[in-house]
């Protein structure tokens, strides 16, 4: 989608919101959201709208809509222990060797740059305790998830590491897809 279909969408969305609870919308009101989103999927920024108008009586600003989809409190905590669990039964499904990619952004942020990326962690796992890498997973996905840090790169596997460090030309037919259940979802691999 270009930018400019991208821009009626939100206004589009906007100006739903903005009948809904009587509010005027504006050329710089409209600006002001475009750029404050600037860089969500528009499908996120639906879901968000459309669960702000489920439990506020007020308009949003910018900081509410970025809020939901970022997630706070209770949800936060929520998809934490979610996405920390699903990198542990991930480690022992898919193991080290394999290219993985989470649907999640913030939790391939996680593993990472908190975690050493995948090869690391999966290979590593055998010597952490459960309960520490559940721990310090959620602690770490509540403040990158809170900071907006996002990974939408494939998380490379030993196998891709081993044959990037010796100059092969990698065929691979792209990373393993955690938690893109039920959903046909394309990404482009870049070796």
């Amino acid at each position: 989608m270009n930018e400019r279909a991208r821009e009626r969408e939100i206004a589009k969305l906007l100006t739903m919101t903005a009948a809904l609870y009587d509010k005027e919308l504006n050329e710089m009101l409209l600006e002001l959201f475009y750029n404050a989103l600037d860089g969500f999927e528009l499908e996120r920024i639906k879901a968000a709208f459309t669960q702000h108008v489920k439990r506020s009586r007020f308009f949003p600003k910018p900081a509410d809509i970025i809020e939901i989809m970022r997630g706070t409190g209770d949800d936060l905590e929520s998809r934490a222990i979610q996405q920390a669990n699903l990198v542990w039964c991930s480690i022992a499904s898919v193991g080290h060797g394999a290219t993985v990619l989470f649907k999640d952004p913030v939790t391939n942020a996680v593993v990472e740059q908190c975690f050493g990326g995948w090869c690391q962690l999966a290979g590593e796992s055998k010597e952490r305790e459960l309960k520490w890498f559940l721990k310090d997973f959620e602690k770490y996905f509540r403040v990158y998830a809170k900071a907006g840090i996002e990974r939408h790169e494939p998380l490379p596997g030993w196998y891709d590491i081993q044959n990037r460090e010796r100059g092969f030309e990698i065929e691979s037919e792209g990373p393993v897809m955690i938690g893109f259940e039920g959903e046909s979802k394309q990404i482009a691999y870049a070796n």
